[in-house]
């Protein structure tokens, strides 16, 4: 923000995730600002000096981080409700040694894992590659890059077996569905994690 012209000071707190700033109102305006933050990979909210109006942009935060919150709550709950039975399955062969070559249960666990990675994911992805825009990285980039690498390997496994089987590999060896998931499902219980995908607020404070 301290490159935007006008601007004479610019203190940010992320833990509160407030930054003030100290402008010269002939030379810069909050749309300015606003674009400043956004080019930086977040969202921006403008207090007013006015008390009413300031409640009134605080309470659309605390509505927008509601719903926000509300969402991956969702998220959370399908990727829970997936990633149960698919590290009771991927694990079972411990107890059942003859389920470890069944040809149904790759794509069972691909089945159990894909709504996971592909919607319960969703916010992480769009992290990261917000990201990736800027180029930053950032826990959603760490979640991302782990989980998808681990789905990944698992989907090659579960459909070209045999490319495995032809460089001596067993592909049932390669299966981390259940690591995908489970990591996914915990990342959704961390609001704190997709924090790029919430909206940061600007306070300002003009000077002449």
């Amino acid at each position: 923000m301290r490159g935007v012209t006008g601007v004479r000071g610019a203190d940010v707190n992320l833990a509160t995730e407030r930054a003030r700033v100290e402008v010269d109102p002939s030379r810069a305006d909050d749309a300015s600002l606003v674009r400043a933050i956004e080019r930086a990979g977040y969202g921006a909210l403008v207090l007013s000096a006015d008390r009413a109006e300031r409640a009134a942009t605080e309470a659309r935060e605390r509505a927008l981080r509601a719903t926000y919150l509300r969402a991956l709550r969702r998220r959370l709950i399908v990727a829970a409700a997936l990633a149960v039975p698919t590290m009771l399955l991927s694990m079972a062969d411990l107890v059942y040694p003859a389920l470890m070559d069944a040809a149904w249960r790759p794509y069972l666990l691909f089945a159990f894992a894909t709504p996971v990675q592909v919607w319960s994911a969703l916010p992480f992805y769009r992290g990261a590659l917000s990201a990736a825009r800027h180029r930053r990285t950032d826990m959603n980039t760490l979640v991302v890059v782990g989980t998808t690498t681990a789905y990944a390997v698992s989907v090659i496994a579960t459909f070209f077996g045999a490319a495995f089987a032809a460089a001596g590999l067993d592909p049932t060896r390669f299966l981390y569905y259940d690591t995908a998931t489970a990591r996914r499902a915990r990342a959704c219980g961390v609001p704190v994690a997709p924090r790029r995908m919430s909206r940061s607020t600007v306070s300002l404070s003009e000077t002449s």
